[in-house]
């Protein structure tokens, strides 16, 4: 996907006198208002701002971004650590023991285009909600790994939303823990019997096998 580079003379002349506010005019800053980054942001772009590519996007197990999209307008992130306590004498607590809790995500996604378009962005991300595969949310600073997605949040108005969607995707971390392995039972005739007693024989001929039923 390509971005378009406005010419500085196409922007409103805004004249430079007291109380009218400054107009920015560098393009990095103008795109930083706009969205937090572009998924494929060409290397023309990067020459032109002087910056590295910007790195804002979820991705599947396979590598493949999780819906065609056009930016990631916002990213939050949350993690909570809880410590456990139990009471002592006279009404005192005291900790013992620190639990990292799995951290959430939030993920705002932008859509634009065709009705085509939109309906499959919106088809993929519900398919991603349902889904228990997990994801990787990558930004410049950090990789967020196995991120299963949870819920979707949408709000479309007639003046909000009508052609170009906002839509953001709850995640949070799936734990990876270690499987226990058993091995495979043997059969109840593969064991010899033991013998751990006395045991009257029934082809002893003093044996009286009347009175048993």
């Amino acid at each position: 996907m390509t971005i378009d580079i406005i010419p500085k003379s196409l922007y409103p002349l805004v004249p430079q006198a007291p109380g009218v506010p400054p107009v920015l005019r560098n393009v990095a800053q103008i795109l930083d208002t706009v969205t937090l980054g572009y998924l494929g942001i060409n290397d023309a772009l990067n020459s032109i701002i002087g910056a590295p590519a910007i790195k804002w996007a979820v991705f599947d197990d396979s590598g493949a971004p999780i819906a065609d999209y056009d930016s990631v307008l916002a990213f939050g992130y949350q993690n909570e650590l809880r410590i456990s306590d139990y009471p002592v004498e006279q009404g005192q607590f005291a900790s013992y023991n620190k639990t990292n809790n799995p951290f959430d995500v939030v993920v705002t996604f932008t859509c634009g285009g065709s009705d085509e378009r939109r309906t499959a962005f919106l088809s993929a991300l519900e398919n991603a909600k349902d889904s228990l595969q997990t994801y990787t949310v990558t930004t410049p600073d950090y990789s967020y790994r196995n991120v299963n997605f949870v819920g979707i949040r949408t709000q479309r108005t007639s003046r909000e939303g009508a052609t170009l969607l906002t839509v953001e995707l709850a995640g949070r971390e799936i734990r990876n823990t270690g499987l226990s392995t058993f091995p495979a039972p043997k059969s109840d005739a593969g064991y010899p019997t033991v013998e751990q007693g006395m045991i009257q024989s029934v082809d002893d001929p003093n044996f009286d096998a009347s009175g048993v039923v």
